[in-house]
């Protein structure tokens, strides 16, 4: 979370308040924001009474959601922090911003494709997870948001996948422990599209064999890859 005072306005401060994703926002909707107000922790001072503005932000949401408060209260012990209390028409903007998010309004928030990359090669890991997440989101017309979780061996691979459900498991062919063909014998959900990735010809056809959807050949280029989720989940490039 951070504060910002602007330059017009010395007088009122703004506090940018991230959330993990979208089910968190929505929780402290329903214990905290419905009621009229928030406690906000910082070690910041403000005065009661002072106007604040919060931004309500996370991972996916096209635009930070603003709304205004005063100081109700500070604390500056233990936790420190202030309660916000809201004025009637910013509750029924926010109760309209909420109702929204619920709807998965396309306007608010980005299209979200979950991706799992599981490789043993660190680097490679990074260099595709940075790229999903800000090069990639340029390239398209629709607002899109890839979430990526990266693993180093097979045996994760299939702990991950029995925790969450992703839309794309992006695997190193030759993957320790045992490979990708054996992850890919052993995964159930068909709605997840698989990509293989290998410099071996051997190994991508063995892992076309054993149901993998795509096949890369290392080392990979991304527009590849971009290309592979454009025609996936039907998004429009950019041309600007």
């Amino acid at each position: 979370m951070g504060i910002e005072r602007r330059e017009e306005d010395r007088t009122q401060a703004t506090l940018r308040v991230e959330y993990q994703g979208a089910s968190d926002l929505l929780i402290d909707y329903t214990e905290n924001l419905s009621k009229g107000g928030v406690f906000i922790s910082t070690d910041h001072a403000f005065e009661k009474g002072e106007t604040i503005s919060l931004l309500l932000s996370f991972p996916g949401l096209v635009n930070p959601f603003k709304v205004r408060g005063l100081v109700a209260w500070c604390k500056t012990d233990g936790d420190p922090g202030v309660g916000i209390e809201f004025q009637d028409v910013q509750g029924q903007e926010l109760e309209e911003f909420i109702r929204r998010l619920k709807e998965q309004d396309s306007n608010l928030v980005a299209k979200e494709v979950s991706i799992l990359v599981a490789d043993d090669n660190p680097h490679l890991c990074k260099m595709i997870e940075d790229s999903l997440q800000t090069r990639a989101p340029k390239m398209f017309k629709e607002s899109i948001h890839f979430s990526v979780k990266t693993v180093g061996n097979d045996s994760q691979v299939l702990r991950v996948m029995n925790e969450t459900r992703f839309d794309v498991v992006i695997l190193d062919g030759e993957i320790p422990e045992n490979g990708a063909c054996s992850i890919l014998e052993n995964l159930n959900d068909e709605l997840t599209t698989t990509v293989v990735l290998s410099k071996n010809e051997k190994t991508l056809q063995e892992a076309k064999a054993a149901g993998a959807n795509f096949l890369l050949q290392k080392p990979i280029k991304f527009k590849s890859l971009l290309g592979i989720l454009k025609t996936k989940f039907s998004i429009s490039e950019s041309h600007a």
